[in-house]
This record gives structure tokens, sequence and C-alpha cells, in this order.
């Protein structure tokens, strides 16, 4: 570590992000299952947003000029309320599997 990363590290009580961020990128490309998990985590997680692309593209073509959409046929709401729940549900599917990843980074 250089000087002005050690003065850093000292200014800020310990490592930074960007410290922890690198460590975690290269714990995931160097250890195989790691890098494997990861991989299947990442591409299930994108098929999953596919196959709903299909779903939201026609609620959008379904919009009215209050800005109401039909993702679930038979209820009319507005859209921003409807694509900020789909987002955060998206972005948080994949959780549950993070303590095989945490049981595999860690060599169990």
């Amino acid at each position: 570590m250089s000087a002005a990363a050690e003065a850093r590290a000292a200014r800020s009580g310990g490592s930074s992000w960007l410290d922890v961020v690198r460590a975690e990128l290269t714990k995931n490309i160097t250890s195989p299952a790691v890098l494997v998990f990861v991989v299947l985590v990442v591409v299930a997680h994108a098929g999953s947003q596919a196959m709903q692309l299909a779903d939201f593209r026609a609620a959008l073509a379904g919009i009215d000029a209050a800005g109401r959409i039909e993702l679930i046929p038979g209820s009319r709401e507005p859209a921003v309320q409807v694509f900020e729940e789909q987002l955060v549900a998206l972005v948080f599917s994949f959780v549950i599997v993070l303590p095989v990843l945490g049981a595999l980074a860690g060599g169990c």
C-alpha cells in the first residue's frame, strides 16, 4: 500500500469503500466456485427480468391519459407507483441467494 493510501485509510478509520469493492471483485474472479455462482445468479436475474419485459411493454402500450396502466388484468393503477414497486421487487428478488454466496466465498 502506498503512503498516500495508508494516510487516506488512517484518516477514514480503515479501508475505503474502493478497497472493499476491489477485494470483493478480486475474490469473485479468483475463486472458481464463487465465480460460477455469481455468473449463474446474474444470468438467472437477467433472465427473470427479460421474461417480465413483454408484460411491461404491453402495460406501457395501454397507458391512459391519467397515467394509469393495467399490469394485472382488471386493475388499473398509477404507472409510476407500479413501476417503482416492480423495480424494488426485481432488484431484491435474488437477495435470498446471498447466504449461499457468502458460504462459497468463505470456503464452506
